[in-house]
Parts: structure tokens; sequence; C-alpha cells
């Protein structure tokens, strides 16, 4: 142990405490002030209710022979989202949509088709009517 300090190290030296302890509950302040503002965004009703895209897929069959329909146009009502069936029957739609949305189906062949989507866990399967 050190005994013989002079007035201007003893002063420094206390200085230097009293400046660390400051540091320390400053940043122990905007710690606490950070949790509370991700506390407060995240509990923002709205964020909770962020809606993720779902992608919704089916087969569209003729419904009197029980083949693929190619060139359908499937589209959600409301919306911009949209797809054509390939030559195999299926169609992909990438929706931004709260469920239920409701999918219209039309071909220049066949009659017009409405579906009330609730999830997109299987793939929809929609058979078509001749006209």
């Amino acid at each position: 142990m050190i005994t013989n300090i002079s007035p201007v190290a003893e002063r420094t030296g206390k200085g230097l405490q009293t400046l660390l302890r400051r540091f320390d509950s400053d940043r122990g302040v905007k710690i606490i002030s950070i949790i509370k503002f991700l506390v407060m965004i995240l509990s923002y009703r709205e964020i909770n209710e962020i809606v993720l895209p779902t992608i919704i897929e089916g087969l569209i069959i003729d419904g009197k022979n029980n083949k693929p329909v190619s060139w359908t146009h499937v589209y959600v009502e409301n919306s911009e989202e949209e797809s054509l069936t390939t030559t195999e029957g299926e169609f992909k739609i990438l929706s931004w949509q709260k469920f239920p949305v409701v999918l219209i189906i039309k071909h220049i062949h066949f009659e017009t088709v409405r579906v009330a989507v609730t999830a997109c866990a299987k793939k929809i399967l929609v058979f078509l009517k001749e006209k």
C-alpha cells in the first residue's frame, strides 16, 4: 500500500473514480431507456399485426374429363395479386392479404368460380364446369 501520495495525484484519482461512476450510471440510464423503447415498439399494436406474405397454390381441373386446364386466370378479389395456370393446370399466388380471401377463377370456356380461402396449408383443387 502506498501511503505517500501527493495531493494532486489524490485529487486526480478521486476525479477519475467520480467520472467512472458517472459513466456507469449514464450507461445504465441509456440501457434502461433502450429497453423501454424496445418494449414500447414491440408492444405497439400495428407491429404485432404485421401481415406476412403467403403462397396460395392450387390446381385447376376440367370437371368433365378430369384433365388440367391451362391458361386459366386466377386472382385474389379486390387485389392485384394474380396468376395464370401452367400447362399442368397449376397456379401459385404470393398474397399479402389477410385470410380469408376470395379467389376468382376465370377461363373463356368455363364458368367463373369463386373460392373462399381461409388458410393456405394445402393446395387448392378446383373443378371447372363448361359453359
